[in-house]
């Protein structure tokens, strides 16, 4: 969006210079973090489908257009930490049982939400009583060895806003986004797998024998 700072008002402004990055980098070995995050960067610079006014052009506006306080960047980072999330073995199992969910409840986006509610909920004993949402927005130091040492500080607003996201995920533009992404997650790992395989039949190639070689 080439916009200059003399055809926008002071909340355009803001939105644009919002970073969309999420709280820890994705990891370049998790093929699905790096896609959900690329994806992401790339869906928030692009216009609207629907232009309900002159800011409405901001995709964060849009998807948050229910969420009730002042956007904000710490919003935009919850928004692209979760997308990220979302790109893991447990975030695309969140993504597998909310689609089951909406089927049951005939397709009801309200469905995403109930499976967000059991996905998050949380459970002594299991993930050693983490809730996603924490495991999700926990900034890197928080971390050791692949554990979650401490808990992240969340607050309402914080959840509000993972809540808008599920939300939108469920409505059409939602799932196309999702969509969108798996394609490419599935295209990454087939050609990480060819590559694979390449090297495989390359390291044990047997030798060529001169003598079928002339043949």
């Amino acid at each position: 969006m080439n916009l200059t700072g003399d055809h926008i008002g002071y909340e355009q402004a803001e939105l644009l210079a919002f970073s969309h990055d999420a709280i820890r980098a994705p990891r370049p070995c998790t093929v699905g973090e790096m896609v959900m995050s690329d994806k992401w960067l790339e869906l928030m610079d692009r216009p609207a489908a629907t232009i309900i006014d002159e800011c409405d052009e901001y995709q964060l506006r849009v998807i948050m257009s229910a969420y009730p306080f002042p956007l904000t960047q710490r919003v935009a980072t919850v928004a692209a930490s979760f997308i990220q999330w979302l790109g893991t073995n447990c975030g695309r199992c969140f993504l597998h049982d909310a689609e089951r969910i909406a089927k049951t409840l005939d397709g009801k986006r309200d469905a995403w939400l109930a499976a967000w509610a059991i996905d998050n909920a949380r459970h002594a004993g299991m993930n050693g009583g983490v809730r996603t949402i924490e495991a999700a927005l926990a900034p890197a130091d928080h971390w050791e060895n692949g554990h979650l040492v401490r808990l992240p500080d969340l607050t309402a607003q914080d959840h509000e806003a993972v809540e808008n996201v599920v939300l939108w995920l469920g409505m059409p533009e939602g799932r196309a986004f999702i969509a969108e992404c798996e394609r490419e997650i599935t295209d990454r790992l087939d050609g990480e797998r060819r590559a694979r395989m390449a090297d495989w039949k390359r390291a044990n190639a047997k030798p060529t024998n001169k003598r079928d070689a002339w043949r």
